[in-house]
């Protein structure tokens, strides 16, 4: 993510009032060196991966994209979004949505560098993705027309609905917020309209600084139904949302990198990993849905890079590294075991996801599963995403937008055959669309139960877990009075 120091001002004439935009933009070698891990790659797990599916590694081949990229000059006449050539996009089409007429020598530095990092042919984790549409955010001048955040896409500034977006995934690496909350407050609801409209999952990144969210750069990181991105050092905004429902907590994952621009890049190429797979399994095409997409992702996040790393009941997310850092390994495992649906009759894997929709809080939906005589799940990540739903209410033309948020709640149980027991933990935010249940207490041999509820009937809802098994502590000690040599084989941690 790349902030800039100086301000500019867009304006545009809504129906209802002048529309004005701070957008605030800085050059990436303007900004101080920021410590990353030399190997990303390694770091969120796609190594491993690679080195474990070979030729069947999931490419984000046939995933179209879309890149939003703001004007990275303070010069009006400045119109740069798109790439600048590089050997990396040797197969790639750019296809430029805004028609700003770029020139070939007036191309984005900045968005070459996401582009490397998002769909690179050896740069990235997708280099697969050949298709991806082209916008500018927001001009730093004049009215918000032929650009992405105006009549270009999003709307702003018009009173027509946002155009229909045909790519599964769209990219923003940049931050900005509208002088006027209630216009910033709009395009959060535009965005969540469209991201649910359109079955779209939309990466988005955080603002820099190690401090608080703020309504300045609010587009679009705190927006409901988007994935919001930070780093894994914790210099970005985080904490709780100020508008549009305050309270929240963002972001919702980080990754191991100098810029918010570029984790939110690497996110996206992981999107477009499990969107390839999922769309081509037909077993597993509901996994592309948005909504689960943000729930395996969130799931597989790690958190022992994070030693303070903390939530509680109410609070689901840490309120600074959200759900943790990025592993693709560990989502492309739960993709892969498969959709699991809630029964009172049978089990489900001890990995898995579901997308369902939430019965009332009298009934919910129960996931039962059972941890093996000779295991324990040592780790237990579960995560629970449904979207805010956005709707036009009454009134001329598209824009007097109303919000409405249902209450699911999630549930660890431990369960005797087909019937809840004791409750082990819970995640019953009331302000937040993300539930999760980290349960690091240990999970012997036996059955448990994951329950979903809800207070609004039919809610649309992704839940994906990820569990490490490890052999039951009593086979431990077997091991070490017959065999000491073989503990550290023995031991060694696995994910089912």
């Amino acid at each position: 993510m790349v902030r800039y120091p100086h301000h500019f001002a867009a304006t545009a004439r809504p129906v209802r009032a002048r529309l004005a935009l701070l957008l605030s933009l800085v050059l990436v070698g303007m900004l101080p060196a920021l410590a990353a891990r030399a190997d990303v790659k390694g770091d969120i797990g796609y190594t491993a991966l690679s080195l474990e599916l070979g030729g069947a590694l999931p490419t984000g081949a046939g995933v179209g994209v879309t890149q939003v990229e703001a004007d990275g000059d303070a010069n009006a006449t400045n119109v740069a979004y798109i790439p600048i050539a590089d050997a990396q996009f040797s197969g790639k089409t750019f296809n430029d949505q805004s028609s700003l007429s770029v020139p070939s020598d007036n191309r984005s530095v900045h968005a070459r560098d996401v582009g490397r990092r998002f769909y690179g042919n050896t740069s990235s984790i997708a280099p697969g993705i050949t298709d991806i549409d082209n916008y500018l955010a927001v001009k730093p001048s004049g009215p918000l027309t032929g650009d992405w955040l105006g009549s270009g896409f999003l709307g702003m500034g018009t009173t027509v609905a946002p155009l229909i977006e045909t790519q599964r995934i769209q990219n923003h690496s940049w931050v900005s917020g509208f002088v006027d909350s209630a216009d910033t407050t709009q395009a959060l609801r535009r965005l969540d309209f469209m991201i649910n409209r359109d079955n779209v999952v939309a990466v988005v990144g955080v603002n820099h600084g190690d401090a608080a969210l703020t309504n300045s750069s609010a587009l679009f990181s705190q927006a409901y139904n988007s994935i919001a991105v930070g780093l894994s050092s914790g210099t970005h905004h985080h904490g709780t949302t100020t508008l549009d429902g305050t309270g929240r907590i963002k972001p919702d994952i980080v990754v191991p990198e100098t810029l918010t621009s570029y984790g939110t890049a690497y996110v996206s190429g992981a999107a477009a990993m499990l969107v390839q797979k999922a769309t081509a399994i037909v077993s597993l095409n509901d996994a592309a849905k948005p909504q689960v997409v943000k729930a395996l992702l969130m799931a597989g996040a790690t958190k022992s890079e994070f030693p303070g790393w903390s939530h509680t009941t109410t609070q689901p997310l840490d309120s600074t590294f959200g759900a943790g850092e990025l592993n693709i390994q560990h989502s492309y495992h739960a993709l892969v075991a498969g959709q699991q649906e809630a029964s009172g009759a049978s089990t489900v894997a001890t990995q898995g996801w579901d997308y369902n929709t939430a019965l009332t809080t009298a009934t919910g939906r129960t996931y039962y599963f059972d941890v093996e005589a000779d295991e324990a799940i040592s780790e237990l990540s579960v995560i629970l995403t449904w979207h805010r739903i956005v709707s036009d209410g009454p009134g001329a033309g598209f824009g007097n937008l109303l919000s409405t948020l249902a209450n699911l709640s999630l549930f660890l149980y431990s369960a005797d055959g087909f019937t809840l027991d004791q409750l082990l933990d819970s995640s019953v935010s009331t302000v937040d669309n993300v539930e999760h249940i980290y349960y690091t207490d240990g999970l012997g041999p036996g059955r448990y139960a994951l329950q979903v509820t809800s207070d609004t009937l039919g809610s649309e809802y992704g839940l994906a877990w990820v569990s490490t098994t490890i052999p039951e502590p009593a086979t431990w000690l077997v091991v070490m009075i017959i065999g000491p040599g073989l503990l550290g084989r023995r031991s060694r941690r696995r994910r089912s």
